[in-house]
């Protein structure tokens, strides 16, 4: 019998995470990262290759499987998901974007933003180190 729920990517990722805790308990977040990066580049080469699918719906399904299980291992839920990516999306709206990659890839012109010399006082304390989920670390100037 067909569950009669709004299927929703909510209920997709509450469904998809209960099916995988059962089936691969303990599997780390790397895990899932490694097998998204593996099904997206088994996207790329089947859309590149000579006969490429007409309707690739089942490889993208896998990856969108793979997303929601990402973001459900790190606490984002398929809502929190979806406003980040429309967050995303405004902000790439008003980026400049380069010219197209002989790859096929755009990606937007980063500009430098210059930071100011200053040292701190007594009122002021050092910048504060600041990692961001990807890894990459940013510089927080407000004075505390």
């Amino acid at each position: 019998m067909r569950d009669r729920r709004k299927r929703t990517l909510q209920t997709l990722q509450a469904d998809r995470r209960a099916w995988a805790d059962a089936t691969f308990p303990n599997q780390p977040v790397a895990g899932l990262l490694k097998h998204l990066r593996k099904e997206v580049n088994e996207t790329i080469d089947a859309l590149e290759s000579p006969n490429p699918p007409e309707a690739p719906h089942m490889e993208l399904a896998d990856i969108l499987l793979l997303l929601v299980g990402v973001a459900g291992k790190l606490k984002i839920s398929a809502d929190a998901l979806i406003e980040c990516g429309y967050t995303k999306l405004a902000k790439n709206k008003l980026r400049k974007w380069g010219a197209m990659k002989p790859d096929g890839t755009i990606e937007h012109i980063r500009t430098v933003v210059a930071r100011p010399a200053v040292s701190p006082t007594s009122s002021q304390s050092a910048p504060k180190i600041l990692r961001r989920p990807t890894g990459r670390t940013i510089l927080d100037l407000e004075a505390k």
